[in-house]
């Protein structure tokens, strides 16, 4: 569970970082 949230966080940065 831990896992699954650490990777939806880092797609949710990487998307962040692309709308940049």
């Amino acid at each position: 569970m831990f896992l699954f949230g650490f990777v939806f966080f880092k797609v949710i940065k990487r998307s962040f970082f692309y709308y940049l």
